[in-house]
This record gives structure tokens, C-alpha cells and sequence, in this order.
């Protein structure tokens, strides 16, 4: 009696359905694009191309024109000191990251007993960046979001080289990643710059209905300047 045999096509197809299918690799997302899904606060990866100065220099830099070609700059002098003091802590906080990385780089032979002792020492002794200071004319003439850019860009290839090596997240037994550290700490700065645009978006929308409406636009500018000499938002 003759054997049957399948088919090579229903054999192939058979070996086919056993075989495991390879797994679809992540998105790949530009910085631009990461930026928007940390605002709509969607999962983000940072790794090795992260550029922490290009960061900064998004986000302050469009702000900062803004604000030089507005007839009085000084009125968002507030939002703007908030941005800075979002960008330096921020900046302190990888600073310190990586202080914390090096330590323990350089820990590796201490006994794990002292480990932790000797690694907290070393962090505390760590060069920490001061604080970045802006001024009246800087506000006016839009170089404060230089000063930020180029406070930040002292850590910028040291986190990118971080980043680069780090256990990516999900992967870290329920600690924080350095990607996620990096995340909220260009958050705080996201808050700051949101809140300092909405401001600036107020106050022009302001101003073209004080001039659709006839009223002296002289008038309005002279009370937004007194007010922001006192240091008061309007």
C-alpha cells in the first residue's frame, strides 16, 4: 500500500506556524518627537542621542524671541526667573546623577560594607554648578536662553554617554532608570515654560483686543510697565 505524505507545501507551512516570529523592534523617535509625547506625558526612552543642550535651547530659545520683540519684556520677568530656577535645579539634579555614577565607578574596590558610605561621600564632595544669573538687559534682549543653554551643556555629552549605557526602563527592579530621572527633571523645566508661554500668549491676545477696541495702547503698555517695575504680574 502506498504512504501517504503531506505535501512539502502543508509541511512548510506547518514548520512555519512553529516558528517563533521576530520581535518588532521599538519606535525610533527624533528629540523633537520625544519632547512632545514627555508634554502629552506618553512613554519616552532616552538613550545615547540625547543632547541635553539642544533640550534646553528648544524649549527656551523660541521663548526667549519672543519676549525680545514684545514692547515691554520685563512684564514676563517672572515667568522667565521661573524658568531659570526650573533649568538650574534640573541641571543640579543630572549634575548629581552623574557625580553619583562616577562615585561609584570609583568605589568598585571598596568593600560592599563601606561601599555605600564611601559613594554618598564622594557625591557630597562633588562639584556642584552654580546657579546661572540673568538679568534686566539679558531678559530684554533675549540672551538668558544662552545662559541656560550653555549652563546645561557642561553636563550634556557626560549624560549622553550615561544614557548610552544605562539599564533601559522596565528593567531596573522597580528603581528609576536614568532615563526616567532625566524625564522628570525636563519636566520640572516643561511646567515652567508652559506656564511662562500661556503668559505670553495672554498678554498678546490682550493687547490686539485693547487696540480692536479703540483704547489708547499707550495707556495699557504704560500700566503693564508699572506694573512689571514693581515686580507685579499683571
Amino acid at each position: 500500500m502506498p504512504v501517504r505524505t503531506r505535501s512539502l507545501t502543508a509541511l512548510d507551512a506547518a514548520r512555519a506556524r512553529r516558528k517563533p516570529r521576530p520581535a518588532t523592534p521599538p519606535p525610533t523617535y527624533s528629540q523633537a518627537e520625544l519632547r512632545e509625547r514627555r508634554r502629552k506625558h506618553l512613554p519616552v526612552t532616552y538613550d545615547g542621542r540625547f543632547d541635553l543642550t539642544e533640550e534646553i535651547r528648544a524649549i527656551v530659545g523660541p521663548l526667549a524671541d519672543r519676549i525680545a520683540t514684545d514692547p515691554h519684556p520685563l512684564t514676563f520677568a517672572v515667568q522667565v526667573d521661573d524658568v531659570v530656577v526650573a533649568v538650574a535645579g534640573s541641571v543640579r539634579t543630572l549634575a548629581v546623577l552623574l557625580a553619583e555614577r562616577e562615585a561609584r565607578r570609583r568605589c568598585q574596590n571598596v568593600p560592599i560594607g563601606n561601599r555605600g558610605q564611601a559613594v554618598r561621600a564622594l557625591v557630597a564632595l562633588a562639584d556642584k554648578p552654580a546657579d546661572p544669573e540673568i538679568t534686566d538687559d539679558d531678559i530684554r534682549s533675549g540672551r538668558w536662553a544662552a545662559i541656560l543653554t550653555e549652563h546645561a551643556a557642561t553636563y550634556s555629552a557626560d549624560l549622553a554617554d550615561y544614557l548610552a549605557h544605562a539599564i533601559p526602563p522596565g528593567q531596573t527592579r522597580g528603581l528609576l532608570s536614568v532615563s526616567e530621572h532625566t524625564e522628570d527633571a525636563l519636566r520640572e523645566i516643561d511646567t515652567a515654560a508652559t506656564n511662562l508661554a500661556r503668559r505670553l500668549s495672554y498678554v498678546e491676545n490682550l493687547r490686539e483686543q485693547t487696540n480692536d477696541t479703540g483704547t489708547s495702547s499707550t495707556e495699557a503698555e504704560a500700566a503693564r510697565q508699572t506694573l512689571a517695575d514693581l515686580g507685579i504680574t499683571p
